[in-house]
């Protein structure tokens, strides 16, 4: 009786320890954290939205596994997945050129700093996360300008184009 008590225990610890061992690969793709870098055209000031779209873009990854969103000049860039966003140890907004924005620290107060910087500045239930490349002064602004989101977009940063539906960056 204890010999088999035994048996059956052993048995049921390797089946747990299999279970673990095929699961792993799941679980730990769904617990981890990413880098990711946003990539900015040269001389690119002002907001971008990275957002989740069934008809967005694949992700992209650097040769060191780094997560590429490549912001295109209308700052509007539609990812099938952002799910990164959420799980981020590290992020980076850095120019084409490679220039690199260190982020903007908030809250922001008098005197400002003058140098370029970024920070997120905010993320919608319609899978929209905002960003802004701008200084401390332009991050200030913003969250005390009381911008209004109207779908998940800020109303007065971004046009809704009626014919294709794609919102397009206000001149």
């Amino acid at each position: 009786m204890k010999r088999t008590l035994l048996i059956l225990a052993i048995a049921i610890g390797l089946a747990f320890c299999a279970i673990g061992i095929v699961a792993l690969p799941y679980i730990n793709r769904f617990f981890s954290v990413s880098s990711v870098r946003f990539v900015v055209p040269d001389g690119y000031r002002g907001l971008f939205c990275i957002r989740e779209r069934s008809d967005g873009t694949e992700t992209k990854y650097s040769e060191d596994g780094i997560i590429l969103y490549e912001v295109p000049i209308d700052g509007l860039l539609d990812v099938l997945d952002a799910s990164p966003l959420n799980l981020t140890t590290s992020d980076i907004a850095i120019a084409k050129s490679g220039r690199v924005f260190q982020e903007l620290p908030w809250p922001a107060a008098p005197p400002f700093d003058a140098r370029l910087g970024y920070s997120g500045v905010s993320t919608t239930s319609e899978k929209n996360y905002w960003f802004l490349i701008g200084t401390e002064k332009e991050l200030f602004d913003f969250f005390n300008g009381h911008h209004k989101f109207v779908g998940g977009v800020i109303e007065d940063q971004i046009q809704i184009d009626r014919d294709g539906g794609k919102p397009q960056a206000s001149p």
